[in-house]
């Protein structure tokens, strides 16, 4: 209980003692005014003195009693007030456990993160010092899916999967360009060989050409060949 409830208590009762003490002096004054014994002036003036005493003390307790129930209002306003902070303060602690609690996962995320990327940046840290000895090393170990083969000929531009020199970026390293220029490809070849079945080819007459031939050029004269000589012929010719 509360100072003001004890004090509010302690006045009352003493008003209450004070209510009591001015009805006795009240009773006391009339049954000396009304009673068949009528007592002198005195008495009645102590009595009235009395009374008046009395009332007096009631009024002040009465005007204590209103101040102490004014205090005790404020005092509930200020508790009802009090109450309702702290249930702020209990609602911002809450927030503020959940704001540490997402602030220490985000700094173990960072520094996880900052763990698992410390070879990158150490290796964007080398490149920048980077000797052009490594480039060159690098460039030539990636060379043969960027540049054409060592043994590479013209002829073979047309063989698969050989694109045309202003192609050969179109590589490994650049999977999207190379299946467009494949695509590319397949529709050239099947323009071209739809072309060439829409092409008129014209038709040779071979026979006239034969004879054309055989009238251009002369004569070759026909000579009989045997196995024996002429003169062997002749006399036996002769002997029959």
């Amino acid at each position: 209980m509360s100072s003001v409830h004890q004090r509010i208590l302690k006045c009352m009762s003493e008003m209450l003692f004070s209510f009591r003490a001015l009805c006795e002096a009240i009773s006391k004054g009339t049954r000396t005014i009304t009673g068949d014994l009528v007592k002198s002036t005195t008495h009645i003036l102590q009595y009235k003195q009395e009374i008046t005493q009395q009332l007096e003390i009631l009024m002040e307790k009465d005007k204590e009693l209103k101040t102490l129930i004014r205090e005790l209002v404020e005092n509930q306003r200020f508790q009802q007030k009090i109450k309702q902070t702290q249930q702020i303060l209990e609602d911002k602690e809450y927030k503020i456990s959940k704001l540490s609690e997402t602030l220490e996962n985000v700094h173990y995320r960072l520094g996880s993160a900052l763990h698992q990327s410390s070879p990158i940046a150490k290796s964007i840290k080398e490149s920048k010092n980077l000797n052009l000895d490594d480039v060159f090393s690098y460039a030539y170990f990636i060379s043969r899916t960027t540049s054409e083969i060592p043994a590479f000929k013209d002829a073979e531009l047309q063989l698969p999967p050989f694109p045309p020199p202003e192609r050969w970026q179109f590589s490994l390293l650049y999977p999207n360009s190379l299946r467009a220029y494949k695509n590319k490809y397949l529709e050239e070849i099947s323009v071209a060989e739809k072309e060439l079945k829409e092409q008129k080819v014209p038709k040779i007459n071979f026979e006239k050409f034969q004879f054309e031939r055989d009238v251009s050029m002369p004569p070759v004269p026909q000579t009989k060949i045997s196995l024996f000589d002429e003169d062997s012929d002749e006399e036996s010719s002769a002997e029959e």
